[in-house]
């Protein structure tokens, strides 16, 4: 009787209202584990646990395995952007050298570049540090504008 002297009144109704709730839960709890028995019972394949859980239900994160991601299941092209090919060798190269030589001595900025072209323009600025430094002719003139000054 000694663990009881020290509960008071409204200590004791919680520990009852818990104690229900407990209870409410375990017959919940066994009344749906007896619907996924019958559900188990109906199938002649018997499914997974992680299936009868619904786990295996959510979609899968990060990279879609690679045979089916540039094709769905019919054999079409997955999106527009799935399936396409990278473009030519040095056809951006040439594209820029175009443009650049068209503006002439004052240049172009690499958002206009970037624009004219269709690309994005960290792309743009990624090839004039990797491509762009490699080829003579091609000057920077102020923060992110180029020029082609010849060869």
């Amino acid at each position: 009787m000694n663990q009881f002297e020290n509960i008071t009144s409204s200590q004791l109704k919680l520990a009852l209202q818990l104690i229900e709730k407990r209870e409410l839960h375990q017959h919940e709890i066994e009344r749906i584990n007896a619907e996924l028995a019958k559900l188990q019972a109906n199938h002649t394949v018997q499914a997974p646990s992680t299936i009868s859980l619904g786990l295996a239900l959510r979609p899968r994160r990060g990279r879609p395995p690679k045979a089916l991601s540039a094709m769905n299941a019919i054999g079409a092209p997955a999106s527009p952007k799935a399936g396409r090919r990278r473009g030519a060798p040095g056809k951006l190269k040439d594209a820029i050298i175009r443009l650049l030589k068209a503006s002439g001595n004052k240049g172009l900025l690499v958002s206009d570049i970037a624009s004219e072209l269709k690309k994005k323009p960290q792309n743009i600025f990624s090839w004039f540090y990797t491509t762009g430094e490699k080829i003579k002719g091609i000057e920077k003139i102020g923060k992110a504008h180029y020029a082609y000054k010849g060869d």
